[in-house]
């Protein structure tokens, strides 16, 4: 499953040669037991399985800055993938403006965003907009995990966007 989903991300980065790639996931399952604080919570057992599937995921494609918010499980998703890549992440506002986006756009760099159930399709809608892109109505449940949207910008004329299921995080 990992090599299909990896061929697909390469098949796909290979028909936009040169494009501009935005990664947008939700962080990985949360760990909810005694003892924990639900406001900031780590990742469970299975949300740092899906962390390195995740990892795996995006390991053939490059990657030149993560964005995570000030959450610990934000950090714990993409520490994989930034700690691979000797990265540092970079902390965002989880409700971006466009102008946010747009300077991601801007840059020319190839980048992870790493949101929340209750962000994610405002981030994805604001991509949309920073792009001139009608906006799509997504909905993410609480209990989704496992969704890579991925955004491939080549020059704003050509944008394709794509959705793809991710780890099995068992």
């Amino acid at each position: 499953m990992k090599i299909i989903l990896s061929l697909l991300l390469a098949i796909g980065s290979f028909q936009l040669l040169n494009a501009q790639t935005i990664f947008l996931v939700r962080h990985g399952e949360k760990a909810n037991y005694e003892g924990v604080d639900l406001k900031n919570p780590p990742l469970s057992e299975k949300g740092l399985k899906r962390a390195h599937d995740l990892k795996e995921t995006l390991a053939p494609e490059k990657i030149d800055v993560v964005y995570v918010t000030n959450t610990i499980r934000s950090y714990q998703t993409a520490e994989q993938v930034y700690t691979s890549r000797n990265l540092q992440p970079v902390e965002y506002d989880p409700m971006p403006s466009v102008e946010w986006v747009k300077s991601i756009i801007d840059a020319k760099k190839n980048v992870l965003i790493v949101a929340h159930s209750n962000t994610i399709a405002h981030i994805y809608n604001t991509i949309e907009e920073a792009v001139g892109r009608e906006k799509t109505a997504i909905e993410h449940s609480e209990d989704v995990y496992n969704l890579l949207y991925t955004f491939y910008l080549k020059n704003l004329k050509k944008v394709r966007i794509t959705v793809v299921n991710y780890g099995s995080a068992e």
